[in-house]
């Protein structure tokens, strides 16, 4: 016999042995320290990154180490003096003291004097360290003054998103501003009173300062208005506020702010008349919850006539009656204000409905009885009933108090049998009666009501309402206490059996409840249950028994479960026809707490392949809760979780993990490039093409994440991939134009890369096409430029300025259209429609119509293949903004269209 041959092992590793991990790569002293110095600058800053990639116990335990650590001066300096200046190139650490909650004077100028570089430093986000301290409401006025002192192109500069820092400062929410360091920056930077932020958030520093202030101060509104006071003015066609006194009126929820008169004063007094006449000061004051009778006296001093007003069918007076944040006595010192500034304001109705009826679903008791009082003339309000429907007593009942439906009851006693009509203003389902209302109340007062509702008519618990819901219905919606619950069915124990028009019984939305607390709830689940025992294995017209609904629910759902496993235990693995188990339920919910119960209930229902639903798996909303999606996908893969971190996932290659499920496919091109950005396995993975979409990684990360360093490597990875259209035509940068929130930086990166890609069309069309339909101005400068896309066309035979009139781009860029080739004023696209004929049908404003007149006035005596002029479009009130009909600009449009050109009244 030879010898037998033995076989070389791979890799020169010895069969039967494992191969041994690379060793980890040394760090030197040097680094070292580079890295604690870093580090140390980070101390009293939030770890967002690991909080986005990781919400785990030990991340947070991480994350609250570092927001507490305290940033010693003695132990930077120990560090500093280790660390040379050319060490630190390139290193952001100053921007991270500046951001520290503990950032102070002497630590920064330590810093500053040490590596006298670092003040001028710029990072990804084009922030100055100047930026960073000037959003931080930790950095006092001796730190920014020490920062402009040291380096004053930073105010002059504009970060990608926050603009200047002087934009920056004012943005501070809350915060009181030192004015002396707001002259500081204005007088460096004049220039940022007016233009400022990123375009098309383009906004001056007043109007942020105005909306986020607590109380703005008078002496910063003047050092943040401009000489011209072009500031001051109404800013008309703009995606962001108009005015200054607009956003003073803005509040948040829970958050204390008040108004200074003299600053309402001050901005009133410098606005012009075009200002007061379409700024609408006065509807906006009475939604808000800041008003006073002062400010509306002082509005009025400026416009009388405001008070009779119509903005989109509504008067002041209809608005402030359904403003429920604003005090009660201010509410109604307003609302006798401007009732007798204009009496006859109380007859006059909104869609059908009174101000009476918005008033007894909003305002107090005094208010209400003040609008009953004030009608001399009850005619069809002889019930309370208003024209369209609609009775005050029912409106008290959904949202009022328990006084003011016993007052109402005294005054309209007949309308407590009366239900609300198919569209009512309150509710979205109609035909609701006032126990339905009361029972969905948020008033504190709702109990007190629904029993005086019952002693008055127990016929009420009879009433079914649009829905073919009972009253029982939604008490148990609403977890409603047990002793009310048990009223309502007595009144009509045939109730617990009723389904409304999905097959839901008033059990099913006793476990989809998420109100009240968990007694509450269980009490209401256990008396149902009790008086109807099968309940729990009923199902809905889709399948769907309780356990499927209280994973809906988000409230309590393991105490609700072990209701149900008591005496049902099956139905926690009951298959819906349509949605699955209740497992898939509580995996759309991202409750892994719920999971883990129910697969403890059954280990395998995680393999359960649906037919519509799929797997449990693919129901999570990964890019919402990737954490939950890669928990479980951990759990089905369990072997591959030895190969590497959580997001291990984005390697794996093999054939069993991909196409599972779609979604499991986009989840890996979705992790791999933006969070394991040191993979050794990135290159390969970047060059691979998904088969079902034509689509490279760069495709999806264009289109997800803010910042262009993931861009940035990915291109440097795999280039070709720039140049490939997927499936429906689109190159990253098409995708990337798509998306509105997406970098003016990321968008010159993809153009620079690849030139050629703004003439390349996909489905839609060129790059200028599809920048053209999504208002960001930016994108246009970039793709405009030394492009001859001008007259390109795209499947609708459109020209980008056909797509720019039709979306309603801002004059500025609208002109810059023109100015391209004004060749495209008179292309038709494949309806025979010019430019002009787009803009007279959507008119987002009337001077891009005069613009276009004025650039070729032949072109109003164009007819399109229906044999339409352009000022017939005009005339036609379908498809036009809110509001434009009513605007006299628009009407003298119209009539300058027919005397200055006379064609236009041609007919044939």
């Amino acid at each position: 016999m030879g010898r037998r041959r033995r076989n070389r092992p791979k890799n020169g590793v010895q069969s039967g042995s494992r191969p041994t991990s690379p060793e980890p790569k040394k760090i030197s002293d040097r680094e070292q320290r580079i890295l604690d110095l870093e580090e140390m600058c980070l101390s009293g800053t939030i770890d967002e990154d690991a909080l986005r990639i990781d919400r785990s116990e030990e991340t947070w335990a991480k994350v609250n180490e570092r927001y507490n650590r305290k940033l010693s001066l003695d132990a930077l300096r120990e560090l500093t003096a280790l660390v040379p200046a050319e060490d630190v190139v390139g290193s952001d650490f100053l921007h991270s003291a500046c951001e520290s909650t503990q950032v102070e004077l002497d630590v920064v100028k330590h810093l500053i004097d040490t590596y006298p570089d670092a003040v001028a430093r710029v990072d990804k986000g084009g922030r100055y360290p100047l930026h960073v301290a000037c959003l931080n409401e930790s950095a006092d006025s001796t730190v920014l003054d020490l920062l402009v002192g040291r380096c004053r192109e930073a105010v002059r500069h504009e970060s990608v998103k926050e603009g200047t820092p002087l934009a920056c400062y004012v943005g501070r929410w809350g915060c009181c501003l030192d004015s002396r360091i707001v002259e500081l920056l204005v007088e460096t930077n004049p220039e940022a009173v007016v233009l400022d932020g990123k375009k098309p958030y383009d906004f001056p520093p007043l109007y942020r300062y105005c909306q986020v202030s607590k109380e703005a101060k008078l002496e910063v509104v003047k050092l943040l208005t401009d000489e011209d006071q072009e500031v001051l003015q109404l800013r008309l066609n703009t995606p962001n506020s108009m005015h200054p006194l607009i956003d003073l009126f803005y509040a948040p929820s829970n958050t204390a702010k008040r108004i200074n008169l003299d600053v309402v004063d001050y901005l009133l007094s410098n606005c012009q008349p075009e200002t007061i006449a379409q700024a609408h000061f006065l509807h906006e004051a009475c939604s808000s919850s800041l008003a006073t009778v002062d400010i509306v006296k002082r509005i009025l001093d400026e416009d009388p006539d405001m008070v009779r007003l119509w903005i989109e069918r509504e008067l002041p007076l209809h608005l402030l009656c359904q403003n429920r944040g604003l005090d009660d006595k201010q509410a109604y010192k307003v609302l006798t204000y401007l009732v007798g500034c204009y009496e006859d304001s109380i007859h006059e109705e909104c869609n059908g409905v009174l101000p009476v009826y918005m008033a007894c679903g909003s305002l107090s008791l005094e208010c209400c009885k003040f609008l009953v009082e004030a009608h001399s003339n009850y005619g069809t309000l002889s019930l309370g009933l208003s024209a369209g429907g609609n009775y005050p007593f029912l409106a008290a009942c959904a949202s009022g108090s328990l006084a003011l439906v016993e007052y109402l009851h005294e005054q309209f006693p007949e309308a407590i049998t009366r239900t609300t009509p198919s569209s009512n203003f309150f509710e979205k389902s109609g035909r609701k009666s006032a126990l339905h209302l009361a029972a969905s109340s948020e008033h504190r007062d709702r109990r007190e009501i629904i029993r005086f509702l019952l002693r008055q008519s127990g016929r009420l618990a009879k009433l079914v309402s649009q829905d073919d819901r009972t009253a029982l219905h939604s008490c148990a919606s609403c977890s409603i206490d047990l002793d009310i619950i048990r009223d309502v069915f007595y009144k009509h124990p045939e109730a617990i059996y009723h389904r409304d028009q999905e097959g839901r019984m008033p059990i099913h939305l006793a476990f989809l409840s998420k109100e009240g607390s968990t007694e509450s709830q269980l009490n209401g689940i256990r008396f149902l249950i009790k008086q109807l025992p099968f309940s729990p294995s009923a199902e809905d017209f889709k399948g769907r028994v309780c356990a499927h609904f209280a994973c809906l629910s988000r409230s309590e759902v393991i105490p609700k479960l072990k209701v149900i496993e008591e005496e049902w235990p099956m139905t926690l693995l009951h298959v819906s026809t349509a949605h699955g188990m209740p497992i898939h339920d509580a995996c759309k919910s991202c409750e892994l707490e719920v999971i883990d119960y129910l697969v403890q209930v059954d280990p395998k229902s995680l393999e359960h392949q649906h037919l519509e639903a799929g797997l449990p798996l693919a129901c999570v909303p990964f890019f919402n809760r990737h954490d939950v999606f890669v928990d479980l996908l951990m759990r089905r893969y369990r072997k591959a979780k030895k190969e590497g971190t959580p997001l291990f996932c984005a390697l794996l290659k093999d054939e069993q993990v991909k196409m599972k499920s779609p979604i499991i496919e986009n989840f890996l091109l979705y992790c791999n490039p933006n969070f394991d950005l040191h993979s050794n396995k990135r290159t390969n993975y970047c060059g691979e093409i998904e088969k079902r979409t034509g689509r490279y990684a760069l495709h999806y990360l264009v289109q997800t994440v803010e910042g262009i360093s993931h861009v940035f490597d990915a291109i440097k990875c795999f280039p070709s991939a720039l140049k490939h259209q997927d499936k429906n035509g689109n190159l990253p940068l098409h995708l990337a134009l798509a998306n509105e929130d997406v970098s003016y930086e990321l968008i010159n990166l993809l153009v620079n890369e690849y030139p050629d890609g703004k003439s390349i069309q996909n489905k839609q069309g060129m790059t200028l096409h599809i920048a053209a339909s999504h208002y960001n101005f930016p994108k246009l400068e970039i793709l405009a430029s030394n492009c001859d896309a001008a007259m390109m066309l795209d499947k609708n035979g459109c020209t980008p300025l056909h797509i720019a009139c039709r979306s309603g781009l801002e004059m500025e860029w609208l002109t810059s259209f023109i100015n391209l080739d004004k060749k495209a004023l008179r292309v038709r696209d494949n309806n025979g429609d010019l430019p002009l004929h787009k803009a007279c049908r959507s008119c987002w404003y009337t001077e891009m119509v005069d613009c276009l007149i004025a650039e070729d006035p032949t072109t109003v005596s164009f007819r399109n293949f229906k044999d339409e002029l352009p000022v017939f479009l005009l005339c036609k009130k379908t498809g036009k903004p809110r509001g434009l009909i009513k605007k006299g600009s628009y009407t003298e449009l119209i009539w300058k269209m027919l005397t200055a050109y006379p064609e236009t009244m041609e007919c044939d």
